[in-house]
């Protein structure tokens, strides 16, 4: 688990408006997360993660099936295989607050078949059906979204990633598509990223 906080103050006269919740000047704790796992059997694994902000929230809630190394098998609630930004853990995310949180999917429920490494010169994936109505919410529909990521860590570059990004599914209002790419170089005194997002949605 982690704990993040920080401060928020304001710079010259204001009338004390609020800012994400809280008062403008203010010291808070934005993140406090536990999270616990083990094997249910070897090669069957399982994890629990929730938000002790404010009131308990489930986070994660999945099992892990880990017999096929190329193509694992999760099912429940996870963070759906989709932006560099989004899938980064809190930790090492470089933006303290997620700029494209509102136009990538997060954690949902369904089932996903990933390589946790790369399978082939470099090649990663991560393919996902799930409801697509979001964390801890009943589906509102009966149709699913289908969520996917390739990754491919480039050999003549050292630390330089590649990826990209799909979501496709009907919602109440119609079909909503999400395309996106993503680069990142990573060395061991900088992390540098740039991450395109699209998304379009059809009305009914």
């Amino acid at each position: 688990g982690y704990l993040q906080a920080d401060g928020v103050f304001g710079l010259g006269e204001h009338d004390h408006a609020t800012i994400d919740h809280g008062p403008l000047d203010s010291f808070r704790v934005r993140r406090a997360r536990l999270s616990v796992n083990g094997d249910i059997v070897p090669g069957v694994g399982w994890t629990v993660g929730v938000d002790l902000v404010q009131s308990p929230v489930l986070l994660d809630a999945y099992i892990t099936m880990r017999q096929v190394p190329a193509a694992n098998i999760r099912v429940g609630q996870f963070l759906a295989p989709y932006s560099l930004e989004r899938l980064a853990s809190e930790p090492r995310n470089m933006a303290y607050e997620r700029i494209l949180d509102r136009f990538v999917p997060g954690r949902d429920i369904g089932i996903m078949v990933f390589s946790p490494e790369p399978v082939w010169k470099g090649l990663a994936y991560a393919v996902a059906l799930v409801n697509g109505a979001g964390q801890n919410v009943h589906d509102n529909n009966a149709a699913k979204d289908w969520v996917g990521r390739v990754t491919w860590k480039v050999p003549a570059i050292a630390g330089v990633t590649i990826g990209a990004n799909a979501q496709s599914g009907e919602e109440p209002g119609g079909r909503r598509t999400r395309v996106g790419a993503d680069i990142a170089l990573d060395s061991e005194h900088y992390h540098v990223a740039a991450v395109w997002q699209r998304q379009t949605e059809a009305s009914q």
